[in-house]
């Protein structure tokens, strides 16, 4: 699929994301980010985000909503275009606290400003404090529970996870050996798989929310 082109270079390995078609898309589709440009590639910005995740309404969200509304502003001016970025768009994701952090909880956010769990006891009801309405395409993430979830997604969750483990290694021990690091990664199964499992966020191997991706597009 055209859509799912290079997002980032992790180690000298390319990292596709997941079609953009595949996601659920609560506000605008998957051709508002087709059609950011005519011909040729393009290069998106997307938001990962968790409707639970305060940092992502009160830091996060506020910078995006600057971003797009500086870019519709940038295409709507006679003036040649200067931004390195042709979309933007938000995929709101789940890794955890997946009662609240679900597609209903994403479609409250976008319809109502609504926050839930963490976010609401910390931020209060509303995230109209932080940020107007948000107007650019939103998705929500495919998410299945692990048990279901097909090989291929659990070996991409399953990888994320030893890469963040060696990470969290080598900033502990920055002169790890590589045997040791085997044995610790050797220790990573499908028990330390969560009970949910989120294709764009495992194949962008995402820390957490929220996270950054620039990304390119082929049309």
């Amino acid at each position: 699929n055209k859509l799912a082109m290079a997002s980032t270079v992790f180690e000298d390995e390319l990292l596709l994301i997941p079609p953009l078609d595949s996601l659920t898309w609560l506000q605008g589709s998957s051709q508002d980010i087709l059609a950011a440009k005519s011909s040729g590639a393009s290069v998106s910005l997307c938001l990962l985000i968790q409707p639970n995740c305060p940092g992502c309404h009160e830091n996060a969200l506020p910078l995006l909503n600057e971003l797009y509304n500086g870019l519709r502003q940038q295409r709507g001016s006679t003036s040649s275009p200067t931004s390195a970025v042709d979309s933007i768009y938000v995929v709101s994701t789940a890794f955890e606290d997946f009662e609240y952090n679900t597609i209903d909880s994403a479609k409250k956010l976008v319809e109502q400003q609504e926050l839930v769990g963490i976010a609401k006891s910390t931020l209060g009801s509303s995230s109209s404090k932080y940020y107007k309405r948000l107007a650019m395409p939103f998705a929500h993430d495919s998410v299945v529970p692990a048990m279901q979830a097909t090989p291929d997604l659990k070996a991409t969750a399953l990888q994320a996870i030893r890469f963040k483990v060696q990470d969290e290694l080598r900033l502990r021990n920055p002169y790890v050996s590589r045997a040791q690091l085997n044995l610790f990664l050797e220790q990573v199964n499908e028990s330390m798989l969560p009970q949910q499992l989120a294709r764009y966020f495992w194949q962008v191997r995402a820390g957490g929310t929220p996270t950054w991706v620039l990304h390119g597009t082929a049309t």
